[in-house]
């Protein structure tokens, strides 16, 4: 099955920490969650991402960071998961969807470059403190630079999964940064309900600020597609050549947006929020 959602996730997690008393230990929290969607089969359980990670616990880690950034999990104890007062409250009286969305952080003007795959906290070990990872502030100015240097950069292709990454996670999708061999770079879901939407996007940098139909595997991005079981395929680069490279992406059914033109998407909605209905057609 199709692994449900961030926002799935955070009214199921929210309602496990309060059964399980407010303060929970991570390894606690995961088989409690899972076990409240039971159609998730033991082989969804056993993806991993690039960093080795269980994607099914990264994401419950994402639901977690969520709710830190909503007020309602306690980021201070490390080592539990605690809610907060506001969280309690929240769990006595059922919470409404727009309380555990995350609010936006804000961030240093010296942005670090590097984004992982799991949330700003980790915990490896339940006993030991959590390790702290730096990633791409979301904020759109930072994004927009850091999409025209990463594009660019074909020294560091990670580089630009990455912020192609924050990138869709400022617009409001749950993202996840899978990358390795036979799997997409980027997978974007748009937690719509009835109208969820599912795209795999391929980030392809180039020093020579274009994008060659050499650099595609058209079947392996149409093999990424049927894996992720996704509605859409995008390939993310500087500049696209013409001609014969349009020409097959139209034949797979594959997206060409430029990093200026995901740039430009995330200062408009910095401006005037995008619905991720509105975003569909790009796809």
């Amino acid at each position: 099955m199709v692994l449900p959602t961030r926002t799935e996730v955070r009214p199921v997690l929210l309602a496990v920490l309060a059964e399980l008393g407010g303060r929970v230990r991570p390894r606690d929290v995961y088989p409690a969650v899972t076990a409240r969607f039971p159609k998730i089969a033991p082989e969804d359980l056993a993806v991993v991402l690039k960093n080795g990670h269980a994607r099914w616990q990264n994401r419950i880690r994402w639901a977690r960071q969520d709710l830190v950034e909503a007020n309602v999990i306690d980021p201070s104890q490390r080592g539990w998961w605690s809610l907060t007062d506001h969280g309690v409250d929240l769990a006595k009286r059922g919470a409404l969807p727009n309380e555990l969305a995350p609010r936006r952080r804000q961030h240093d003007a010296q942005p670090p470059t590097e984004v992982e795959e799991d949330p700003p906290e980790v915990i490896a070990e339940v006993n030991d403190p959590p390790t702290l990872v730096q990633v791409v502030p979301n904020e759109p100015q930072h994004l927009q630079q850091e999409l025209a240097l990463a594009a660019v950069d074909s020294q560091d292709p990670d580089r630009l999964e990455g912020v192609v990454g924050s990138a869709l996670d400022f617009l409001g999708y749950e993202v996840e940064i899978i990358g390795g061999p036979g799997r997409t770079d980027v997978l974007a879901i748009a937690p719509l309900g009835v109208n969820r939407y599912t795209v795999v996007l391929d980030a392809k940098s180039s020093a020579k600020g274009r994008v060659s139909g050499a650099q595609i595997d058209w079947l392996s991005i149409r093999a990424h597609r049927e894996a992720e079981n996704a509605d859409f395929a995008c390939v993310v680069g500087p500049e696209f050549a013409g001609g014969q490279l349009r020409e097959r992406a139209s034949e797979f059914d594959t997206a060409l947006l430029t990093a200026t033109e995901l740039g430009s998407l995330v200062e408009m909605h910095a401006a005037t929020p995008l619905a991720l209905t509105e975003l569909r057609p790009i796809f």
